[in-house]
């Protein structure tokens, strides 16, 4: 998945797992974790790509997410791994929705496509096998995240000629 994506859409992602990891002002054990899987699963380890300082410089110093540098489906990775990313303690705190809220509206997706993101993210961290690594969770997210945005953007709109209603429905 990670060869599929350009550098800027990796660090758009991973900047969007920093975010959520730092919503609610420190960053968990569970959470540092987690980001370091991504990291290695977004192949940020490079000294020059500046993404391991970043863990570091807490909730007020991140970089914004650069969503006009990004298409429909790469802000919608940005969107999973954020929601993926507040699950990674186990506890989505008031803070973290409030991030999420944030990142999908500065996005542009529309609520139901956050909330198949979100469960999505859900299904990925309790359905986890117990010797999946951080690393490869963070790979089915992104592929699974990617299968849906894709389904999405292949249903045709809501137009005149068609009831309002899709003929298609999403994936479950």
């Amino acid at each position: 998945m990670k060869e599929s994506l350009a550098y800027h859409v990796r660090r758009s992602i991973f900047i969007s797992l920093a975010q959520m990891a730092w919503a609610d002002g420190k960053l968990h054990a569970s959470e540092l974790a987690a980001l370091r899987g991504a990291a290695f699963s977004l192949d940020l380890l490079d000294r020059h790509t500046g993404v391991a300082g970043m863990l570091s410089l807490g909730p007020a110093r991140l970089p914004p997410v650069e969503f006009s540098d990004l298409n429909r489906t790469e802000r919608g990775l940005c969107v999973a791994a954020a929601a993926w990313a507040a699950l990674t303690d186990d506890l989505q705190s008031h803070p973290e929705t409030f991030v999420l809220s944030w990142l999908a509206t500065h996005a542009g997706l529309d609520e139901e496509i956050v909330e198949e993101l979100s469960e999505l993210a859900w299904r990925t961290r309790a359905l986890r096998p117990n010797d999946l690594d951080w690393e490869s969770e963070f790979d089915a997210l992104l592929i699974a995240a990617k299968l849906l945005l894709d389904h999405q953007m292949m249903l045709p709109a809501a137009g005149p000629f068609s009831g309002g209603a899709s003929l298609l429905t999403p994936l479950s």
